[in-house]
């Protein structure tokens, strides 16, 4: 793995490490919620330039894990099937393109934000790597949505329908959406995170990074600049649990993220809609 991303320290395991080596990318699979925490990639100018067609491609399953910890490669009814590492950023041949469609690179995933922001990040990434040759790229997922508890009420003598305050400001409980596609249960995320990596760009040569984050649901916002996605890396870290990230990287210029162009038109009738059923909806 080493020789892939020989500058970067790898996110933490979630379980099981699997290194795609025909897509030069490497998925963090967590057996727990049948989907993969995490997937770094590197994007090179020739894998985004590259011209192989995914006519024909289909997703599979990941025979390299067990069985009973497999995602089928049905529909996940309701939610498109969407790519971590994406189709469109490894073409520079047929078998690092299907590599892609493995489904332990595959999360449930709004159809409108497929299409709209978390596209808008993909096109962005690769523009970057066709300008300074490559761009390491760490997405992740965000699961829990922690609820505050509803206060039970502890009588007393004076006010016997006092609430317990003290166990609504300690305690809660975290929920996350699940879907069915016939196989096993994989979890919803609540958020889809990105952070971009580009070696050899900053002061002295070093790295620059920009860290996103996207809620997996409809954004009604009209704002749809990318920028609007940026967050901290404080606020990536809480989201995904990952800790190490490109530490040694510096902060991307703002003028390299603020320059992002709209996807083409032909994307535009499917942006703002509910998609059901379409599934290949990664470019």
């Amino acid at each position: 793995m080493q020789e892939v991303f020989p500058f970067e320290e790898l996110p933490p395991n979630p379980g099981i490490i699997r290194h795609v080596k025909d897509g030069n990318f490497i998925i963090g699979y967590d057996p727990y919620l049948h989907a993969p925490r995490w997937v770094i990639e590197r994007i090179t100018r020739e894998s985004v330039t590259g011209t192989a067609s995914r006519k024909g491609v289909r997703f599979f399953e990941d025979k390299n894990l067990p069985n009973s910890l497999r995602v089928s490669n049905a529909s996940f009814g309701g939610y498109t099937r969407g790519h971590m590492a994406s189709a469109g950023a490894h073409k520079e041949d047929k078998k690092a393109l299907v590599s892609t469609f493995v489904m332990s690179n595959i999360v449930a995933q709004d159809g409108t934000n497929n299409a709209s922001d978390w596209l808008r990040l993909e096109l962005w990434s690769r523009e970057l790597a066709k300008e300074y040759g490559q761009v390491i790229v760490l997405n992740a997922i965000g699961i829990p949505t922690i609820e505050k508890d509803t206060p039970s009420r502890t009588p007393t003598a004076n006010n016997p329908n006092r609430p317990d305050t003290t166990r609504r400001r300690s305690r809660g409980y975290v929920s996350y959406s699940t879907v069915n596609n016939g196989k096993a249960w994989s979890a919803v995320p609540n958020l889809l995170l990105k952070a971009v990596c580009v070696p050899n760009l900053g002061d002295d040569g070093k790295a620059c990074v920009a860290f996103f984050v996207t809620a997996n649901k409809p954004n009604p916002s009209k704002d749809k600049r990318i920028i609007t996605f940026q967050c901290t890396r404080e606020d990536f870290e809480r989201a995904s649990g990952i800790h190490n990230a490109f530490v040694r990287a510096q902060a991307m210029p703002n003028y390299l993220i603020t320059r992002c162009k709209d996807p083409p038109t032909f994307y535009q009738p499917i942006i703002g809609k509910p998609v059901v059923g379409s599934d290949d909806l990664d470019y």
